[in-house]
């Protein structure tokens, strides 16, 4: 089984004070299923789990330390040898106090992230170094206490689009 395991300590800062620092401790753990599909053109979904413990701070309104456990998939398909779509899916939870309001009242739905994202591989001539352009569009739908955290704004629509150089 091709499973990754990670373990990270996160310290997320709100450059403009919106959320003050908070420290967390996170386990991450992905399963690349991609061999079991290997005589078709599905690249797998590569599903993973994260579970993090914050340790001090926190982003949410409320004033416990919180447990988050997110769920994700990405599928991928390889068009052709220069070009790949992956489509992520996650599911953001909270398991305790992860996403509260300012009463301290926990909302166990934190988000729903749905996105379609695009590389192509090889943009500029070999002599400019191996390029990557990279473009995509996100579809974020927020729980009701990560709504109100957001201005009551309770859906973002997130596009990037970016060149990288790899080496």
């Amino acid at each position: 089984m091709d499973i990754e395991v990670d373990t990270r300590y996160v310290v997320r800062h709100s450059p403009n004070g919106v959320f003050s620092t908070t420290e967390e401790l996170q386990f991450l753990a992905e399963w690349d299923d991609s061999s079991r599909w290997e005589d078709s053109e599905f690249g797998g979904l590569h599903p993973s789990v994260d579970l993090s413990f914050e340790l001090t701070g926190g982003s949410d309104a409320g004033n416990d330390l919180g447990t988050y456990l997110g769920l994700s998939a990405r599928h991928s398909f390889v068009l052709d040898d220069f070009t790949t779509i992956v489509a992520p899916v996650t599911f953001g939870f909270s398991l305790g106090g992860y996403y509260e309001n300012a009463a301290g009242t926990n909302n166990s739905f934190g988000f729903l992230s749905l996105g379609l994202m695009g590389e192509m591989t090889e943009v500029l001539p070999a002599q400019y170094g191996p390029w990557v352009l990279t473009g995509g569009l996100e579809f974020l739908f927020l729980g009701n206490n990560a709504e109100t955290i957001n201005g009551n704004d309770g859906f973002e629509a997130i596009l990037s689009l970016g060149m990288m150089m790899n080496w």
